[in-house]
């Protein structure tokens, strides 16, 4: 049985239910029948047992007190509850303001510093990229000389191709160093500097390395030509091949124009001029008596 439906079962009992007689007259409107109406139901409500009843008031009040203690039990831990978790919420509400002022005071000291040196790194900036196209154009000319153009290495170009590998190696740093100043500049709100020198050398690296590498392929192609039997030789596929390397060649002499163009043109154009009779001497319809 609930809490309230004690309450409410003692509440009866206390009070009871006042029952009339069956010889009093519910219709009779005398003075006497009013009183003894009114007699009859008093007399229902007499206290007949007063221990029972005092004991049955003091059920009623204990189970009212008992209500009321765990509704007050009840208020004070909702609010409690309430309490800490504003506490809580407070002491993380401190923490993040400490955090978000300690963040401010740190930018700004940042800021401060890169302000006061942001003249000096600009100034280191520009002579670093001073220095790097210098060393660029040092680059450039060592291409345009030396055992690049000499060629007395036509027949073995190996020296060549490792010094040009070396170039490349640098090449490949100095490009990598102008992307870092370049966003340096940019950080700066500087405008970022052309390396215009950069691309024409990279530009005349890739034209020089392609002339070593047609010398290369041409003496491979030569050699196979020369020392194979010729009964073995695709005279229709070497043909094709020579015309190639001496267009090649044509191009290169027209772009550099050095000792070395000059002695691979003048070679795959010799070859080629061959090619007439080469084709006749390879033509699978000639038999060896011709």
């Amino acid at each position: 049985m609930s809490m309230d439906e004690k309450v409410f079962t003692s509440m009866e009992k206390l009070q009871g239910k006042s029952q009339v007689k069956p010889d009093v007259d519910p219709d009779d409107d005398s003075c006497t029948g009013r009183d003894e109406r009114y007699s009859e139901g008093l007399g229902a409500c007499k206290v007949q047992d007063p221990a029972g009843r005092v004991q049955t008031a003091d059920s009623i009040i204990t189970t009212a007190s008992s209500a009321s203690e765990v509704i007050r039990r009840s208020c004070g831990a909702c609010t409690e509850s309430q309490g800490q978790a504003e506490s809580a919420d407070m002491v993380q509400l401190d923490d993040l303001r400490s955090v978000q002022e300690r963040y401010k005071e740190e930018t700004e000291a940042v800021d401060a510093f890169m302000a006061s040196r942001v003249g000096e790194m600009t100034q280191q900036l520009d002579a670093n990229i001073q220095r790097l196209d210098e060393q660029v154009l040092q680059l450039h000319n060592q291409l345009q000389g030396g055992l690049f153009i000499d060629a007395s290495h036509f027949e073995d170009p190996s020296a060549v191709k490792s010094e040009l590998e070396s170039v490349k190696q640098r090449l490949t740093q100095l490009d990598e160093l102008s992307k870092q100043y370049t966003e340096y500049q940019t950080l700066f709100n500087l405008m970022p500097f052309k390396y215009l020198n950069l691309q024409a050398t990279q530009e005349h690296f890739a034209t020089v390395e392609s002339l070593w590498t047609a010398v290369e392929m041409w003496n491979e192609l030569y050699q196979t030509a020369m020392t194979s039997p010729f009964v073995e030789v695709n005279a229709e596929e070497l043909s094709k091949d020579v015309a190639v390397a001496f267009k090649d060649a044509y191009v290169l002499h027209r772009k550099l124009s050095n000792d070395v163009t000059a002695v691979l043109k003048d070679r795959t154009a010799e070859f080629k001029l061959n090619m007439t009779t080469v084709l006749e001497l390879g033509n699978p319809a000639m038999k060896e008596r011709h």
